[in-house]
């Protein structure tokens, strides 16, 4: 019997002694898609609303139809097994939503047409970019919790398709926590002292972040950042 580990909420098994079949690559495509996405590296400042929404359905279809492709970057995977790691437990780091210069990949380009300070506070585009990554998350969210593997385990040849896996787990589970801080972030955005002091009401977009969050936690209890989600949610009872 495997040993376990207590994380966050539950003991989970210890995946270092187990070779998990569900442990792969997402199925690829069965021919290699020439999707061409309009305006994916014109700064987002620079788009319409009406361009915002259409980059955000073009990038939304093309995640669904590539995984793999869309949350990896190239660069990534030339780093194979390299990297720290987002997501071997459930604490929150200290790391900024900085996606300038360097390649981005389709997930992280999603995530950046979400953020207010980039897309100049247009709450339509926020709203929608944050419910498709939703639908996406639940849609490709691995059925177990991932585990990164550790420095001494990295200095250990594996196979090419190993270093794969590694390296998609580490970047799903990186843009999968900036999401989650992002919601995190519009919630309590919404709902600071100053809402609470004039009894306002909440603003669509705080209460969608927070729908949002719950969702997540209904679709995959067993995934990484649990915890955190319990904890945002748990404030608010």
């Amino acid at each position: 019997m495997a040993k376990e580990k207590k994380t966050g909420i539950h003991a989970v098994p210890d995946e270092r002694n187990i070779k998990d079949p569900r442990r792969k690559l997402p199925a690829k495509p069965m021919l290699p898609s020439k999707r061409v996405i309009q305006n994916f590296d014109t700064p987002t400042s620079e788009l319409t609303p009406m361009q915002r929404c259409e980059l955000i359905a073009e990038i939304s279809e093309a995640v669904l139809e590539d995984p793999h492709a869309a949350v990896v970057t190239p660069k990534e995977n030339d780093n194979h097994g390299s990297g720290g790691a987002a997501g071997e437990n459930d604490e929150d780091d200290d790391d900024e939503m900085d996606y300038s210069g360097g390649e981005k990949s389709k997930m992280i380009r999603l995530l950046e047409l979400g953020i207010p300070d980039k897309n100049g506070h247009d709450e339509t585009t926020t709203r929608l970019a944050i419910l498709s990554m939703l639908a996406i998350f639940q849609d490709i969210i691995p059925t177990y919790r991932i585990r990164l593997p550790t420095a001494a385990e990295r200095s250990v040849r594996v196979t090419k398709e190993t270093k794969k896996v590694w390296d998609y787990e580490r970047a799903f589970l990186t843009v999968y926590q900036r999401y989650l801080k992002l919601l995190n972030l519009l919630w309590e955005s919404g709902c600071g002292k100053e809402t609470k002091r004039n009894n306002a009401a909440l603003s669509t977009l705080s209460v969608t972040a927070i729908l949002c969050l719950t969702e997540l936690l209904k679709s995959a209890p067993h995934f990484n950042f649990r915890s955190n989600i319990l904890s945002i949610i748990s404030k608010q009872m």
